[in-house]
């Protein structure tokens, strides 16, 4: 079928060769390959799950896939000649808005369709955490302009990140004053930086016990009275619960816990390991 503008739209059956080829030769100014998404298509395809959604192999009119490369690396990984509709002589300019479709959904929903799971709590940690690295600093900022290719690269680069989700959401049911996501955050770099003190201290904070005058009972104890007078803030709690932190792994006791409204932020014990270890994203 020919449309305006020298625009046209066929059926073709792509084999794994011919799918090859294109990726090899004509790959236009894509976004960088995904193999785990373009793996997880070809798992659905080798399972029969996978439902046709009359997405488009799109060519640009210098003959350039603009659209469509995970389809075509997952025909690879399948070995399965695969029909598509198939799209050329587009406006090459056309690839700075295929995607934006993708902004009516949710980064959670995003994750769902990579396969990951505990979504919600994977994207609410993954934004925080994400932000912190950014920003150079422990404190939550924003992280609105987070893309999905820098959410994926994130999770490839943070291994722990998806673990720290889970920890960060069982915690924050247990715990006042703090929400998935700023435990999930924390979670991450505490057991990054010292994981045998983070097993313990975030053990004593989750179930409310430890010694005296420990910095996990006081936080504990901060925190609730903050929940029953409702007065505390993100990142109020947060600031608490890093000083709690850095006193545990210096091995401190401290008199007492807490946080002056206009106080700067307090910094976590090394934080910038944590930073080393992933690569700030400039």
């Amino acid at each position: 079928m020919n449309l305006k503008n020298g625009v046209k739209v066929s059926k073709r059956l792509i084999t794994p060769v011919e799918a090859q080829i294109v990726l090899d030769t004509k790959l236009g100014a894509n976004r960088k390959m995904k193999l785990p998404y373009a793996q997880a298509i070809a798992d659905a395809w080798d399972r029969g799950e996978y439902i046709q959604t009359g997405d488009t192999l799109k060519y640009d009119r210098n003959g350039q896939l603009i659209d469509g490369q995970h389809r075509l690396m997952a025909v690879v990984l399948s070995g399965q000649t695969t029909e598509f509709v198939v799209v050329e002589g587009i406006d090459p300019d056309a690839i700075r808005v295929i995607d934006a479709e993708l902004a009516k959904r949710s980064l959670a929903d995003q994750f769902g369709i990579y396969g990951y799971k505990n979504t919600a709590a994977l994207a609410s940690t993954v934004r925080a955490a994400w932000s912190m690295e950014q920003t150079g600093t422990p404190q939550l900022g924003g992280s609105g302009s987070l893309t999905m290719a820098q959410a994926i690269d994130f999770l490839e680069r943070r291994s722990t990140i998806e673990a720290s989700a889970l920890a960060g959401k069982k915690f924050a049911q247990r715990t006042s004053g703090i929400t998935a996501r700023e435990f999930g955050a924390l979670f991450d770099i505490m057991h990054h930086t010292q994981p045998g003190v983070a097993d313990n201290f975030f053990d004593q904070v989750s179930n409310g016990y430890g010694d005296k005058g420990s910095p996990a009972v006081r936080l504990v104890s901060r925190t609730k009275a903050h929940e029953a007078q409702e007065q505390h803030s993100v990142r109020h709690v947060m600031g608490l619960f890093i000083k709690a932190w850095n006193a545990e792994v210096e091995g401190r006791k401290p008199r007492s816990l807490k946080m002056d409204r206009d106080e700067p932020f307090p910094a976590i014990n090394d934080f910038d390991k944590w930073l080393a270890a992933g690569g700030v994203q400039n």
